[in-house]
C-alpha cells in the first residue's frame, strides 16, 4: 500500500497481522552482490549491506519492481503483492520498508543471521537480513526501520537528488531570463 509517509516515499511495508516485539516481520530478500558488479546508474535506493560479509549486498530492487509491476495491485485487502508465480512471490518484502527520518515511528530493525548447515558452510555463506519488530505492531501499521549504514548508497541517492534538484533549478532561472532579440524599432 502507499506509504504514510507520502507520495515521495512510494510503497510501504504494513504488517498483515499483530506481530509481538522480538517476532521476525520479514526478511530482506533479493539478489547477493558486489559493489563492483553493481551496474552504472542502478537505483541504490534497495541496496542493503550485510556487515562483516567481504562487501556483500542485498538489492532489493528485483522484489520491489515484482511488486510495482503486478497490475492486479491494490489487491482486495488493499495490500500491493509481486506477481503470482514470480520468483519473489514467497520471499521477503522487506525492501518496501521506510526510513521515516524520525526516530519514535521505528518499529523494526535489521538482523543478520547465517544460514544453516555446518560450522564452515554458515562461515562462507552470506547471511540473510530478517526485519525484527523493536515493539509491538498492529496489523495494518506501516513497518519503520532506520536505514543507518545498512544502505550504504543512501546519501549517494540523495546527492544525485540534490544535483538534480539544483540543474533543474538552474534552467527553470535560465527559462525564466533567457534574453530575446528584438529589433531596434529606432533603427527603422
Amino acid at each position: 500500500a502507499p506509504s504514510r509517509l507520502g507520495a515521495a516515499a512510494g510503497l510501504g511495508l504494513f504488517a498483515g497481522v499483530d506481530i509481538r516485539r522480538g517476532e521476525p516481520i520479514t526478511t530482506y530478500d533479493g539478489p547477493v552482490l558486489y559493489k563492483e558488479q553493481l551496474p552504472h546508474g542502478h537505483d541504490v535506493s534497495y541496496v542493503l549491506r550485510v556487515p562483516d560479509s567481504g562487501g556483500a549486498l542485498i538489492d532489493g530492487k528485483p522484489v520491489a519492481d515484482a511488486i510495482r509491476s503486478n497490475a492486479a495491485n491494490p489487491a482486495s485487502d488493499g495490500f500491493h503483492y509481486p506477481l503470482a508465480g514470480s520468483e519473489w512471490w514467497e520471499r521477503g518484502a522487506g525492501a518496501m520498508c521506510n526510513d521515516p527520518r524520525a526516530p519514535p515511528l521505528y518499529n523494526a530493525r535489521v538482523a543478520f543471521r547465517r544460514p544453516r548447515g555446518s560450522r564452515s558452510a554458515a562461515e562462507l555463506a552470506t547471511r540473510s537480513a530478517v526485519l525484527l519488530a523493536t515493539r509491538d505492531i498492529a496489523s495494518g501499521e506501516e513497518v519503520y526501520f532506520n536505514y543507518r549504514s545498512e544502505k550504504p548508497f543512501e546519501h549517494l541517492r540523495r546527492e544525485r537528488q540534490l544535483q538534480e534538484l539544483k540543474r533543474r533549478h538552474k534552467e527553470e532561472r535560465f527559462d525564466a531570463i533567457r534574453p530575446v532579440w528584438m529589433p531596434n524599432a529606432a533603427a527603422s
